[in-house]
């Protein structure tokens, strides 16, 4: 019997135009060309060019630097540089806004928290209260070269006629060998209505105590 056997294959017998129209039966998948070949194989060569993916998992990463912990004190001493500016609050007898600039020193054990003191506070206040509430700006700079070495936000609380404060700091140091670190640090001081004259203490309890005090401030001035 000739043309296909019994398992479906063609035989030995099968005639030249009966292979050739078996061969075009087969499914186009079936058929497999010189380029698909090529294509194939140049596919596999840039798998291996481009090596395995990367590696996702972060958990063998190092720091860049290691991380520390320490203690922060600076003593500020300044002196108010123009006479405050102040203006009341729309609708809020008995409240005003002052804007305080003020110039001097800090001094530290930490030679990044030591150099020429700025601040700028702008002051919530009520004078028949007694309180108030502060929020401004503490820069630290080297006064041999500018280069700034601290600035920081603060936030307090006024008690005593604004002649006594205690708040926070929160900033950044910034040192050419250790890099940048933050600063947080509670702090307390008093302020000489007239002249202006300003003694703290951050992250210390002396000289000027520390005094506990709250404010709610409702409305915007």
């Amino acid at each position: 019997m000739s043309g296909f056997n019994h398992r479906g294959r063609t035989s030995a017998g099968a005639s030249p135009a009966h292979r050739e129209r078996t061969t075009l039966m087969l499914p186009r998948s079936a058929v497999v060309t010189p380029v698909m070949i090529a294509v194939t194989a140049l596919g596999a060569s840039a798998a291996v060019a481009a090596g395995p993916p990367p590696h996702t998992d972060q958990s063998h990463r190092v720091s860049a630097a290691p991380v520390t912990l320490g203690p922060a004190a600076i003593t500020l001493q300044a002196t108010r540089t123009a006479y405050p500016t102040s203006a009341p609050c729309a609708g809020s007898p008995g409240v005003i806004q002052l804007t305080v600039p003020l110039a001097g020193t800090a001094t530290s054990a930490d030679a990044r928290l030591t150099g020429a003191l700025t601040m700028e506070t702008h002051v919530l206040l009520a004078p028949g209260k007694g309180i108030g509430r502060s929020t401004g700006t503490v820069v630290i700079k080297d006064p041999a070269t500018g280069r700034e070495k601290v600035r920081a936000q603060l936030l307090q609380l006024e008690t005593q006629g604004a002649a006594k404060f205690d708040g926070m700091l929160f900033g950044e140091v910034y040192d050419p060998v250790a890099g940048l670190s933050r600063l947080t640090a509670l702090y307390s001081g008093h302020v000489d209505i007239d002249p202006g004259f300003l003694v703290g203490n951050v992250g210390a309890d002396t000289p000027v105590a520390p005094h506990d005090s709250g404010v709610i401030v409702s409305g915007i001035c």
